[in-house]
């Protein structure tokens, strides 16, 4: 449901997006999810190869649940040059160990969290994030356009504000809605 949502929303974001690369432990899964994309007018290929994968996008949308045997499998070396990752699973899919390979590290608080998380769900030692949305938010970050990007987050209230952004856009859009005074 959650890749689902992601789809619908990369439509509405980027709406020349031509190609989307899907991966998942459940092939079955990863072709419902390029079914969709197909349906949506978008080429879409399953892949199930991590490092293919990776070198191929220049957007990478990481959401591999917790497990008790999870093995991080995403190889921050094996992206483009430039790229954007967003670990909506914490960090816990990507080899610590490779994290350095990102120039920007951030996420939505850096009150909340200093690094990424493994996937034993403790923050790793490899790096740190280096900022936050309120930093980001305030101006565009001068590097972030030439280099790999990272984004990790624990997920629930930020996915909640850009749904509520996305509703909000879209009732605006069709006229929907009443609006409420100050």
């Amino acid at each position: 449901m959650q890749a689902h949502a992601h789809l619908a929303a990369f439509r509405d974001l980027y709406p020349g997006l031509k190609t989307a690369l899907m991966l998942s432990r459940s092939r079955a899964s990863a072709e419902r999810l390029a079914e969709a994309a197909q349906a949506a007018g978008i080429s879409a290929q399953v892949l199930d190869d991590a490092e293919a994968l990776l070198s191929r996008s220049y957007i990478v949308i990481s959401m591999v649940p917790g497990t008790a045997r999870m093995t991080p499998f995403l190889d921050a070396n094996s992206m483009k040059p430039v790229a954007f990752a967003a670990a909506v699973d914490t960090g816990r899919s990507w080899k610590p160990e490779a994290l350095p390979a990102f120039d920007v590290l951030a996420t939505d608080s850096l009150e909340q969290s200093h690094a990424p998380y493994g996937a034993d769900g403790n923050p790793v030692t490899t790096v740190a994030f280096q900022h936050d949305l309120i930093e980001l938010a305030a101006a565009p970050h001068p590097t972030a356009s030439s280099g790999r990007s990272f984004f990790a987050f624990r997920g629930a209230a930020l996915a909640d504000l850009a749904l509520a952004h996305l509703v909000v856009t879209k009732a605006r859009a069709q006229g929907l809605g009443t609006k409420l005074p100050r």
